[in-house]
C-alpha cells in the first residue's frame, strides 16, 4: 500500500558528459523494490533488491530522503520517516570507473497511515483460507494446521476487524500463514478457532454442481425414497439422507477435508426446525478424536457444512460420512401436485461443493451426481408402511432402467411382489419370489413405478424410474 512507480531514468549520461570516449558497457545498475514484508512490518518499510550485473566492485544508494548508505548487500531495507515521493539512485562503479560506472533512479511513492494493516498482513478472525470470508470452508485449513502452535495474537478479539499479528513459520501449500489458521488468536490452532468462523460466518456459495466424471463419487442419499401420506400418518415426518463419499469401485486415499452445502425448498420443513448433521463416527473419516465437522442450517433452505480430518493424514475408505434429517410437514399434499395432475410430491435436495483436499490442502476431484437426491410423497388412502431396514435389504439395477431390472432380496424373504404406478394402481401381482429376479419392463410407459416387497416383518417399498 505504500510504494507506487511512475518514473524511470537512466542517468549515467552525466559521466558520458565529463568522459565522452569510455566505455560503459561491462556494468549495468537497475533494481526492485516492494513492501517491506519482515516478521512485523515497520510504518514506511521498503525493501529495495540490486539487480545490477556487470563487474562492479561498489555500491552506493541514494534514498532521496537525506539517508545514503554505501553497501553491497543484495537486498536493502530502508524505512522512511514521512510519506511522498522520493527519487532513489543506485550507483554501481569498479575500481576503474572508465570500465565500470552507472547509475539508475525512480521515483517511489511512500504512504504512511495509521492503519497497521495497510502495512501488515493483518488477520480477520474466522477467515482461515484469505479469502476476506469466514465460512466453513474455512474449517478445512483449521483441520490442516491442527494442533499447531505460535506467536499468540497480543489483544486477539473475535470481532471482524484486520488485526496485526507476528508471522509463524508454517504456510499452507497456497501460501496462507498459519497465523490466520489460529482465527481466535490464542497461539495454538484447534477447535475453539471454529467459535470464530461461526461469530463471523457468512453463507457459503458459488458451489459446483457439476464435477470431473472421473473424480471420487460424493452423493447424498436418502434411506427411504418413497413415503405414503395417509390418514394415520403423524403430523410430522422424519426422513434421513446419508452424504455419501466414494464406492467399493472408487476407493478414496488421501482426503483431509470437504466443505459443501444442500439446497432444498424450505416450504417443506416444520416450522422452527432445523436440519440436523450427524457425524458418522464409524465412518473411513476417523471417529471424533480424528475429525472436526460442523454444521449451520440457515433457516432458508440451505445448510451449509464440513468434515475435515483433525491430524496430518487424509483418510481412505468410502462409505457414509454423515447424516441429514429433515423434518416435513405431512401435510405437504395439500395443494401440491406434478404437473401432470397426480397426487404426488417430490422432495428434493441439491449437493454443491465448495472445496475437497487432500494432506497437503491440494485440491481433490470428485464427481457429483446429476440429478438431486429426492424422497416421493403420495397421498393414499391406504395404509403402507415404508420400513427403512427392510429397503436397505433390497438391490435394484439399473434404476433408471430401459427395458428389465434386476432385483437382489440378499437374505430377505419376500412373500409378494406389487408393482403400482403414481396414482397407487396396481399394475403387476406375484407372489413368486426368487431372491435374484428379473421384471420385464418393455410394456411400461416411461415414468416413476414403485414396487412394494410385502414380508412378515413389513413391507419395503423402492421407486424405480423406467426410461
Amino acid at each position: 500500500m505504500k510504494v507506487i512507480s511512475t518514473l524511470k531514468n537512466w542517468s549515467s549520461a552525466l559521466l558520458l558528459l565529463c568522459l565522452p570516449a569510455l566505455s560503459w558497457a561491462q556494468c549495468e545498475a537497475d533494481f526492485s523494490y516492494a513492501d517491506y514484508a519482515g516478521p512485523l512490518p515497520q510504518v514506511g518499510g521498503i525493501t529495495f533488491t540490486n539487480l545490477s550485473s556487470g563487474d562492479f566492485t561498489y555500491t552506493s544508494w541514494n534514498f532521496g530522503d537525506g539517508n545514503v548508505i554505501t553497501e553491497a548487500g543484495s537486498v536493502i531495507d530502508h524505512f522512511y520517516d514521512e510519506g511522498g515521493y522520493y527519487n532513489v539512485t543506485l550507483s554501481v562503479w569498479s575500481d576503474d570507473i572508465s570500465t565500470c560506472f552507472a547509475e539508475y533512479t525512480t521515483q517511489i511513492f511512500v504512504m504512511i497511515t495509521d492503519d497497521p494493516c495497510d502495512q501488515l498482513d493483518c488477520v480477520w478472525p474466522g477467515d482461515a483460507n484469505g479469502d476476506t470470508r469466514a465460512d466453513l470452508q474455512d474449517l478445512l485449513n483449521i483441520g490442516l494446521g491442527f494442533e499447531q502452535e505460535g506467536p499468540a495474537r497480543e489483544d486477539a478479539s473475535n470481532e471482524w476487524y484486520g488485526q496485526p499479528a507476528e508471522d509463524w513459520i508454517q504456510e499452507t501449500a497456497d501460501g496462507v500463514n498459519y497465523k490466520h489458521l489460529d482465527c481466535n488468536g490464542d497461539g495454538v490452532i484447534n477447535q475453539w478457532d471454529i467459535i470464530a468462523v461461526n461469530h463471523n460466518y457468512v453463507q457459503m456459495e458459488n458451489g459446483t454442481t457439476i464435477t470431473e466424471s472421473g473424480g471420487a463419487p460424493l452423493y447424498l442419499e436418502f434411506d427411504v425414497d418413497t413415503i405414503y401420506i395417509n390418514d394415520i400418518t403423524s403430523e410430522t415426518v422424519e426422513i434421513n439422507a446419508g452424504l455419501m463419499f466414494g464406492r467399493s469401485d472408487y476407493q478414496l486415499d488421501n482426503v483431509h477435508g470437504l466443505a459443501f452445502y444442500l439446497t432444498f425448498d424450505h416450504a417443506f420443513i416444520v416450522e422452527d426446525t432445523m436440519v440436523a448433521m450427524d457425524y458418522n463416527e464409524t465412518s473411513f473419516f476417523g471417529d471424533p478424536n480424528q475429525s472436526l465437522y460442523y454444521a449451520i442450517d440457515g433457516q432458508d433452505g440451505q445448510v451449509d457444512a464440513a468434515v475435515t480430518r483433525k491430524n496430518s493424514s487424509g483418510a481412505a475408505g468410502y462409505g457414509r460420512l454423515a447424516n441429514f434429517s429433515f423434518i416435513i410437514d405431512s401435510d405437504i399434499i395439500d395443494g401440491r401436485v406434478t404437473p401432470d395432475g397426480s397426487p404426488t410430491v417430490l422432495f428434493e435436495v441439491d449437493l454443491s461443493v465448495v472445496g475437497v483436499i487432500d494432506d497437503e490442502g491440494n485440491e481433490v476431484d470428485v464427481s457429483l451426481s446429476e440429478e438431486s437426491a429426492q424422497v416421493v410423497f403420495i397421498k393414499s388412502p391406504t395404509t403402507r408402511v415404508n420400513d427403512p431396514e427392510l429397503n436397505a435389504q433390497i438391490e435394484m439395477f439399473p434404476n433408471p432402467a430401459k427395458e428389465s431390472v434386476q432385483v437382489d432380496l440378499g437374505s430377505l424373504d419376500v412373500q409378494e411382489l406389487e408393482v403400482v404406478n403414481l396414482l397407487g394402481q396396481s399394475l403387476y401381482r406375484t407372489q413368486t419370489i426368487n431372491p435374484q429376479m428379473e421384471l420385464d419392463l418393455r410394456a411400461y410407459e416411461a415414468g416413476i413405478y414403485f414396487l412394494q416387497f410385502r414380508t412378515e416383518q413389513g413391507t419395503a417399498i423402492k421407486r424405480l424410474v423406467v426410461e
